[in-house]
């Protein structure tokens, strides 16, 4: 018997095989189509509109980036607002910090909270803490009414289309400024430099227009495009370089199994061509030129 193998394109003439066990879950909810696959080397898999979502094996590389970074990297973070993230993955790495007093997490589907915690306990458990408020709606419109004072505003969102478009629009960046206290910090996944620039170079510029401090920063995540994965670190206030303070990780004792350290310093120091695609903004304003069509 020949084997099964999931196929997702990251372009025309490229994309990522997995060799697949089983199949175990597909169901079409309002807004995506939901599935989750046992394979062969990355364990149970979760796939949203035939996108990779999560692996049991490289998951952590996405959660523990998109979480540590900007709570060691603030002062006392107490408040938390999680636009997206019902699979719970990044819920789990926010509750490893004890001062953290309250977390909202705003997801559009229900059905993904269900499917987290049917196929992925370890990873969707934090989502019953008591501290964890979990809001089924959609994230732009809560976003447009809630009052300021999160400290964190974390937007693990799927990609642009679908549910997950307007979570990269000028208007909700803007939203999640105001939702924040003074000192707050956003970060949000941006997609793959290499397969999608102008999508990134394009998501920069609107952070930028928005925030003072928007820096891009990566992780590797193997079933992600490429396995080279943007992420944004967006504050008025906060440098993720000269306010982070290692110590508190040890105070915590936080156990990770992707992140420390070194990789939070390391991961702001950007190969060339991701550092030229999310700087673009600043580099215009210094030459006074004009970005031509295409570049």
């Amino acid at each position: 018997m020949a084997p099964t193998w999931y196929r997702e394109l990251h372009s025309a003439g490229a994309g990522i095989l997995i060799k697949v066990k089983k199949r175990l879950y597909r169901r079409k909810s309002r807004y995506q189509t939901i599935e989750v696959f046992d394979t062969e080397d990355f364990g149970k898999m979760l796939v949203l509109n035939n996108t990779i979502m999560l692996t049991e094996r490289d998951e952590a590389a996405y959660h523990e980036m998109l979480t540590h970074v900007p709570l060691l990297s603030h002062p006392n973070p107490r408040k938390v607002l999680v636009i997206g993230g019902g699979d719970g993955g990044v819920v789990r790495e926010i509750l490893k910090h004890p001062g953290v007093q309250s977390v909202d997490v705003v997801e559009i589907d229900e059905q993904v909270p269900d499917v987290a915690h049917r196929f992925f306990p370890g990873i969707s458990a934090g989502l019953s803490n008591r501290k964890v408020h979990l809001i089924i709606e959609d994230g732009v419109r809560y976003i447009r009414r809630v009052k300021a004072g999160y400290d964190i505003v974390i937007v693990d969102s799927t990609d642009p289309a679908g549910p997950g478009k307007a979570l990269f629009n000028l208007a909700f960046y803007r939203h999640t400024r105001k939702a924040m206290a003074p000192q707050g910090v956003m970060t949000a996944q941006v997609g793959s430099p290499f397969y999608t620039p102008r999508h990134v170079r394009a998501t920069f510029q609107k952070l930028r227009s928005v925030y003072s401090i928007a820096l891009a920063y990566m992780a590797h995540i193997p079933t992600y495009s490429d396995g080279s994965y943007c992420l944004a670190f967006c504050s008025v206030k906060q440098n993720p370089i000269g306010a982070f303070r290692p110590s508190r990780l040890n105070q915590f004792q936080l156990k990770t199994r992707y992140y420390n350290p070194n990789v939070h310093l390391g991961a702001f120091l950007l190969p060339g061509y991701v550092s030229r695609l999310t700087t673009a903004r600043l580099q215009m304003r210094k030459t006074g030129k004009r970005r031509q069509r295409g570049s």
